[in-house]
């Protein structure tokens, strides 16, 4: 087969659960060529990128994948794709067989890029890593990736649909059971916040009108500052930040803070939180001893965001006596997130 100086790059890349039984090739594009498939029963990925007009679709039939038309087209394999433009397609393999994939162009000496994916009702997730996934584009069927928080911290997660059809996320504990309600409506565009969670292995359960959708989820560490119960509360200082978790499974951080005399006594409070699903987020409780003083609720979905605590409880109006105070941070419902606050 002669060659030309640009040349048609098919690439199948043995990635995100792509079967190995795709080969890879370097050819010649000229008019409408077929490329040989073995192809397992599932939900495939196509891109498409070249640097002229070219269609591609799969058929069953040599034949017809020859001519690039034909009864035997898989229909919702097909792209019409525009020079430097990369195109997506998802598609279904309803058997396991042998495929042909058209590639069809009316220029000379077309280099195209082709990849091919198949998609996974559920997996292992690496962190950092994206992951080809399907949930059946149905909404209904439940694909559950497993993710290991190797540390305690907070995971981001990102669910990229090919057509940015919205998701819906739970997640679980190591046995599968639902840790909070359903996440509705997310998508590449609509991050799922902070989800706080402490060392151990987990699943995301994913529900998506998508076919076809990259999941990613990325770890951060950070640990549980605070003491696990009031006697064990840890003393802070004025002026300094701590950072710190509510994670999902249940965590509860206690500070402590000596107050010598009567003054004026702030807390600033930044944080994420996921809320799952429904509202939730973080408590803030704040006690004089044995009383306690008030609750603020935190709730910030995708974003970080600060609020403002006056800590009042004196004769004297907007100041604090003097005497130990506590902080108390811990989950509001279902929620938890990251945080970080400073006394002022």
């Amino acid at each position: 087969m002669k060659k030309s100086i640009i040349s048609v790059l098919l690439t199948l890349v043995m990635v995100l659960g792509l079967s190995p039984a795709i080969k890879a090739e370097t050819l010649t594009l000229n008019g409408t060529k077929a490329y040989k498939y073995s192809l397992e029963e599932g939900i495939y990925m196509m891109d498409l990128t070249a640097n002229a007009n070219t269609t591609a679709q799969f058929y069953t039939s040599k034949k017809e994948a020859k001519k690039g038309y034909g009864i035997t087209g898989i229909g919702d394999s097909y792209i019409n794709g525009r020079a430097h433009t990369k195109k997506q397609v998802a598609f279904t393999v309803d058997e396991k067989g042998t495929y042909y994939l058209s590639l069809s162009t009316e220029s000379s000496n077309v280099q195209v890029d082709v990849n091919v994916y198949k998609a996974d009702v559920g997996g292992i997730l690496t962190n950092g890593q994206p992951l080809l996934g399907t949930s059946n584009a149905d909404n209904k069927t439940i694909a559950y990736y497993q993710y290991k928080m190797k540390k305690d911290g907070y995971v981001s997660l990102s669910i990229d649909g090919i057509n940015d059809l919205s998701s819906n996320v739970i997640v679980c504990d190591e046995t599968k059971k639902a840790m909070h309600y359903w996440a509705y409506g997310y998508t590449d565009s609509r991050s799922l916040g902070a989800i706080a969670l402490k060392k151990g292995t987990y699943y995301f359960a994913v529900k998506s009108y998508d076919p076809v959708y990259n999941i990613t989820a990325t770890a951060t560490s950070r640990k549980i500052t605070g003491g696990l119960k009031k006697k064990k509360a840890k003393m802070i200082k004025r002026k300094k930040t701590y950072k710190g978790i509510v994670a999902l499974n249940g965590s509860t951080s206690w500070y402590k803070y000596k107050l010598t005399k009567t003054k004026a006594l702030s807390m600033s409070f930044t944080g994420t939180s996921f809320y799952g699903g429904s509202a939730g987020g973080m408590n803030i409780t704040v006690y004089k001893g044995k009383q306690k003083l008030g609750t603020q609720t935190f709730m910030e979905n995708t974003q970080s965001a600060t609020q403002s605590y006056v800590i009042s409880h004196g004769k004297t109006y907007g100041k604090a006596d003097a005497g130990t105070y506590y902080i108390k941070i811990t989950n509001y419902k279902k929620g938890c997130g990251i945080y970080q606050f400073s006394l002022n």
